[in-house]
């Protein structure tokens, strides 16, 4: 039960991960202060309904001004994104996933700082096996240049 419970939260945490890094393509997110190289990012998670704190995730990604992230299997899911805005170094947007019968809406704000970043996505998850709200909080570095 446990394992059935935890797995859609990899899947969107995985997902957003790739979708933040990879939301620059857009050009007006061009302008986002955000210097180019390999960026270490912790995840952690707080969510309603779950008997135990999990523990934080921590990717190594490697981010350009031209692809802000690799290709990956996470892009693969069957999510739509919505009301991508930036203001400043800050980005915000919706994402709608669905997948096994259930619903994620997800609500995100990123702000970059050249090398640092900091996020906060609220999710909602409906029709899986228990319908419960999710919070990430996100902290990035830059740790050095890609390969």
């Amino acid at each position: 039960m446990m394992r059935k419970l935890l797995a859609p939260f990899f899947l969107i945490l995985v997902a957003h991960v790739a979708l933040l890094l990879g939301c620059s393509e857009a050009d007006s997110l061009s302008s986002v202060n955000m210097k180019a190289g390999m960026w270490e990012i912790s995840t952690e998670i707080e969510a309603s309904k779950m008997p135990m704190k999990m523990p934080p995730t921590v990717t190594k990604q490697c981010l350009t001004e031209n692809d802000l992230v690799p290709k990956s299997n996470a892009n693969q899911g069957n999510c739509d994104l919505s009301n991508l805005t930036t203001s400043g170094d800050v980005v915000a947007y919706t994402l709608t996933c669905s997948a096994g019968g259930a619903k994620t809406v997800s609500k995100a704000t990123v702000k970059y700082q050249g090398t640092t970043m900091d996020g906060v996505i609220e999710t909602v998850m409906t029709g899986g096996p228990a319908d419960m709200s999710m919070t990430y909080r996100m902290k990035g570095e830059r740790v050095g240049d890609c390969p």
